[in-house]
């Protein structure tokens, strides 16, 4: 928990950890009100939250948590699905700012899950494979990551 780094003296590493969550925070919510803007939904921008600015996207009670208990959360981008110019906007909007690290997400399941239920290996695949009805085909995918 970081708010035990202040306890601790390590005042400089608090305040650059924090600098670096609310930045990293501010660019995930703007990665989302951008991509709902590319589909068509201005709604972010009309609201000022098409900015980096962490004024815009942070909220006092989710940081105060992260500092506290080291889990919090930030204010989401508000959308409106009506504006979207394609089906699948609602997808990339939400998937907006995620990327995978196959190595930490592995230890994080280590850190969190029990032993057995802690995959051996995760893959990452730019599309899963699928049959002519859309279907995840689960052959392919098994074959495909061996």
């Amino acid at each position: 928990m970081m708010i035990q780094m202040l306890f601790q003296g390590q005042v400089l590493l608090f305040v650059l950890l924090l600098t670096t969550i609310v930045i990293s925070l501010s660019c995930h919510e703007f990665g989302h009100a951008w991509s709902a803007k590319l589909f068509g939904d201005n709604t972010a921008q009309q609201q000022g939250r098409l900015t980096m600015n962490p004024i815009a996207h942070i909220d006092p009670m989710g940081l105060l948590m992260i500092i506290v208990i080291g889990f919090g959360w930030a204010r989401p981008v508000p959308t409106n699905p009506a504006n979207f110019n394609s089906f699948w906007a609602t997808l990339v909007v939400a998937a907006a700012g995620h990327e995978i690290d196959p190595i930490h997400l592995l230890n994080r399941c280590a850190e969190h899950l029990a032993r057995y239920k802690v995959p051996r290996r995760i893959f990452a695949v730019d599309e899963l494979p699928k049959t002519s009805v859309g279907k995840i085909r689960r052959r392919d995918l098994d074959r495909n990551v061996r």
